[in-house]
């Protein structure tokens, strides 16, 4: 504000309120549930498909994220205490970013960024846990976030509406990627807690 108060005041008092001013939800780069329903549906069924997608997203991050504290309760009571600990809440922690991104009605694909730590929590947790399936989540992310393939198509002017429905589907591979990955948290973290419980 000091530096420009002249730019800070425009943006403050008129350019932060205007809803053009982001961009287009159907964009190639927003990667999330919004884009994903944009390049997918007619544009009188974005908010409500939006908000209900979103309402699911909550509850299931919400619920994943209990089942990984379950989780945490189990470890201690196996006699393994606090040696999961950091790495539960690594995990849950991921998944609440993950959650920001996917439930945003903008999250350009250098939001993404926000995916590195994820990975990283994924890749403890393989190590830790010895999970195949987590490995390859985390493999399939890794490769999901080097081919960004949202740029493989034309972009621009709604152009993403008019993509065959299988570009559109990979044109939306980080939200894709996301959910799985959450899928396969939520499978290995249950198997994990029937291990402890024995």
């Amino acid at each position: 504000s000091l530096a420009a108060p002249a730019e800070s005041w425009e943006f403050f008092t008129s350019a932060m309120w205007d809803p053009g001013r982001a961009g287009f939800a159907d964009y190639s780069g927003n990667q999330n549930l919004k884009g994903a329903i944009a390049r997918g549906l007619p544009e009188s069924a974005w908010n409500v498909a939006w908000a209900v997608c979103s309402l699911l997203a909550v509850v299931a991050a919400w619920l994943l994220c209990r089942r990984l504290d379950r989780l945490r309760g189990a470890d201690d009571a196996a006699g393994g205490a606090e040696q999961d600990d950091g790495l539960v809440l690594a995990l849950q922690v991921s998944v609440v970013m993950v959650l920001g991104l996917l439930v945003s009605p903008i999250s350009w694909s250098h939001h993404w960024v926000w995916c590195l730590p994820v990975l990283m929590s994924v890749a403890a947790a393989t190590w830790r846990w010895r999970s195949t399936a987590l490995g390859i989540a985390g493999a399939a992310g890794v490769l999901v976030f080097i081919l960004a393939m949202q740029w493989w198509f034309p972009e621009q002017n709604h152009v993403e509406q008019n993509w065959p429905t299988w570009a559109k589907a990979v044109g939306s591979s980080y939200t894709w990627w996301a959910l799985a990955c959450g899928a396969v948290l939520w499978w290995v973290s249950g198997r994990r807690l029937k291990t402890l419980h024995r």
